[in-house]
């Protein structure tokens, strides 16, 4: 019977909930291995390193300027794009503030 031997790879999965809360509140936090997570971190971030912590950092700044369109048009209320993955938060977004990726990093440039 034939088998496939080809090495599969992930790409990129787009913004999951854990992604899409880091980017709106900044939390860097949460779940080893969910959202944004350094490369080579083995630990939660407490344990992480300055260069680990660049590394999430220069992760989220990637993404804020690859989906903050997105994120921002959701955020004030003209797609409800996300609102599925907030379905418990169903107020998560609130256009009185700024999500905090775009405090950090500014409108995003794609």
């Amino acid at each position: 019977m034939p088998t496939n031997r080809r090495k599969r790879t992930r790409g990129q999965q787009g913004l999951d909930y854990w992604k899409l809360e880091q980017l709106t509140e900044g939390h860097s936090y949460l779940l080893a291995r969910a959202g944004y997570y350094p490369k080579g971190a083995l630990g939660g971030c407490n344990h992480w390193t300055e260069d680990q912590w660049e590394d999430w950092r220069q992760q989220v700044e990637t993404d804020w300027h690859r989906y903050g369109h997105q994120v921002l048009a959701w955020w004030y209320g003209e797609t409800e794009q996300f609102t599925a993955m907030f379905d418990q938060y169903e107020r998560k977004r609130d256009p009185n503030k700024e999500p905090w990726a775009l405090r950090e990093f500014g409108l995003p440039k794609e």
